[in-house]
């Protein structure tokens, strides 16, 4: 009797060992399959994900920043010397190298997919080469020296406008 009660055990052992397992095996492989897998370039935080922004659209947010520092300096002097004559390259430096490349930016960094595309880095040098021009361009113009600059740089401007919203159009993930 003794021996059917040992064997009875080991049996109840070994099957309540091979159950455990299973069960142990299947919620480790369930932790695994239902956890969402951090994205390339994510970290997780307190909050939540928190992407590392790198390429075209670091290069953008970084640009902008440059031209809204700039804008301010060019403010702050138009401000003390009170000589407002530069005020219209003023403004469309903080309007196209501010605001323009600071919303590149930030698409790029939400839709990375588009930001990895032969397309969107001509898109932003056409719209960096633009405003390089465009700037000088107006200021030449309103002081009366040419308008070349201003015309070249505005095309320059609106072509790379044009291509950001065909990139925009084209790009097919959607903003998470």
């Amino acid at each position: 009797m003794r021996g059917l009660a040992i064997i009875g055990m080991d049996w109840c052992l070994r099957r309540l060992s091979s159950q455990t397992a299973r069960v142990a095996q299947r919620h480790a492989t369930d932790r695994l399959d239902d956890r969402p897998q951090p994205e390339k370039h994510h970290h997780q935080t307190i909050i939540g994900k928190v992407r590392i922004m790198r390429g075209l659209a670091y290069f953008c947010i970084v640009s902008a920043a440059g031209y809204a520092l700039a804008g301010m300096g060019f403010g702050i002097v138009m401000a003390a010397s009170h000589d407002h004559t530069l005020s219209t390259a003023h403004a469309h430096l903080n309007l196209l190298g501010w605001v323009s490349m600071a919303i590149y930016g930030l698409y790029y960094h939400a839709v990375p997919s588009a930001a990895d595309t032969r397309f969107a880095r001509v898109h932003v040098a056409v719209a960096t080469l633009g405003i390089w021009i465009m700037i000088p361009g107006v200021a030449m113009a309103v002081l009366g020296m040419t308008e070349g600059l201003a015309i070249l740089g505005s095309l320059l401007t609106i072509l790379g406008m044009l291509l950001f919203a065909a990139r925009v159009a084209t790009a097919r993930q959607a903003i998470a």
